[in-house]
């Protein structure tokens, strides 16, 4: 008897959990623009070219792949799709990276 009753528990919750997600799937999105969109306008990454040797270790590290070096040592950096999370600068074993305000 217990044992129907935890499964018929368990399923109605099952159920239940599919029924949120599926109305999830077919509502308008409720924000239309970022909380961080002004916050990111204000954020440039700089590369010193002097002390990048290019290693790549940014790159690597990167979870939204926001940052690309070149094989000729330059670097790209993609705002839009960079978390600021900040672990490219720092992992960079020269310091070569820098995260600041744009005022």
């Amino acid at each position: 008897m217990i044992k129907k009753f935890a499964n018929t528990f368990l399923m109605r919750d099952l159920v239940e959990a599919i029924m949120v997600g599926v109305k999830c799937c077919f509502r308008n999105p409720v924000t239309i623009r970022t909380p961080l969109s002004s916050w990111r306008a204000k954020r440039v990454l700089t590369v010193s070219p002097n002390a990048c040797v290019g290693c790549r270790e940014c790159e690597k590290i990167c979870p939204c792949k926001a940052i690309k070096i070149t094989s000729a040592g330059e670097s790209s950096w993609d705002a839009d799709k960079c978390s600021f999370c900040r672990l490219c600068e720092r992992n960079c074993r020269f310091k070569a990276i820098t995260i600041e305000r744009d005022d």
